[in-house]
């Protein structure tokens, strides 16, 4: 698949082509012009079917036959929040605005194939039916810890995630537009991953929803939607941080390799917690308990009032760092931590 970027202004054409080549390497050979005759010289030397045309400059009726372009998406210049007729895109935007936009419009499949999880990826879970218990701080020090030997992407389906804090404002697309993807029947859901996810401490993330009501009554279309990032063998593991709805953990249990759930010690959470071991083990997935390693945190105090990257380097990142090799047998590194 070729797409091609022409643009006049040097630092634009730089700055979006270097996004998207990281973003959608993997899907497209991507070449930039900065005039409309570079572009056309290129198209007849090569002899290359040009996929999509993305750029500033229209195209007349010649030019688009001797290109063979596939499907031509503008830059435009008009004002922000002015509807555009056609597949044009306001150019003076976040890269990641574009790219949430080129990938609503793009009309191609790059092909990608095969089925369920590939023998190479390996995911494991976080979850707990108890609140305020460390939940999402162990999930995002497993991650960074793990990403220091593996390629691995983290996966929050928490209703209230409180991401910002992390990766900052955010105006992309996040896990509630590839579900919708899902639910279309939309192929090559590879690409719009690629397209959207971030990189925090070397530790890749799917931006997680940004209104609860986009993932409360998610079932299958997790299952599916993991499926998809381990078909595209780009990631060594997959690290899901489920929320409170069971019912997006459920259809993934059986995928798991692990699933770690940290608990409290307290009278009122050990009930909580029988609760959910008898309602699990009433269900058809009772023989995933065994895939369940309770962790008993024992640095609460200390997760109140640090960031993730000194929780990392403290106390509590050396803990879940032997949790991850006592249980999984994880390389994760000699490095000392106090």
């Amino acid at each position: 698949m070729v797409l091609v970027i022409l643009d006049r202004e040097e630092d634009f054409l730089y700055g979006i082509t270097t996004y998207f080549q990281d973003k959608l390497g993997k899907s497209f050979d991507i070449y930039a012009f900065h005039t409309k005759e570079a572009l056309l010289e290129f198209a007849r030397e090569k002899r290359k079917k040009i996929d999509i045309y993305l750029g500033s400059s229209c195209l007349d009726d010649v030019e688009k036959r001797e290109m063979q372009v596939g499907q031509i998406v503008r830059f435009s210049q008009g004002q922000e929040g002015i509807l555009m007729e056609g597949d044009e895109i306001y150019k003076y935007q976040p890269a990641e605005r574009i790219m949430k936009e080129f990938l609503k419009i793009c009309r191609f499949c790059t092909g990608i194939s095969g089925t369920g999880f590939l023998d190479n990826t390996k995911m494991i879970g976080v979850y707990s039916p108890l609140g305020r218990c460390g939940k999402t701080s162990m999930a995002l020090v497993m991650g960074q810890l793990l990403a220091q030997n593996y390629k691995v992407i983290y996966v929050n389906l928490e209703e209230w995630p409180g991401f910002e804090r992390i990766i900052g404002v955010y105006d992309g697309m996040d896990i509630s537009d590839l579900i919708y993807y899902i639910k279309q029947e939309r192929e090559n859901l590879e690409m719009y991953i690629n397209g959207m996810v971030l990189e925090v401490n070397g530790l890749k993330i799917l931006p997680p929803v940004k209104m609860a009501p986009d993932i409360q009554e998610l079932g299958g279309e997790v299952n599916k939607l993991l499926q998809e990032i381990a078909k595209s063998d780009t990631y060594d593991v997959i690290l899901v941080d489920f929320g409170r709805q069971i019912k997006s953990m459920f259809p993934v249990l059986q995928d798991l390799e692990l699933l770690y759930m940290p608990v409290l010690k307290d009278r009122i959470s050990q009930t909580k917690l029988d609760e959910f071991f008898r309602f699990l083990r009433s269900s058809d997935y009772a023989e995933m308990e065994k895939k369940i390693k309770q962790c008993k945190l024992r640095f609460t105090e200390q997760m109140e009032c640090e960031t993730v990257e000194e929780m990392y380097y403290g106390s509590f990142g050396a803990y879940v760092a032997e949790l991850l090799k006592e249980e999984g047998n994880w390389n994760i590194g000699t490095e000392l931590r106090t």
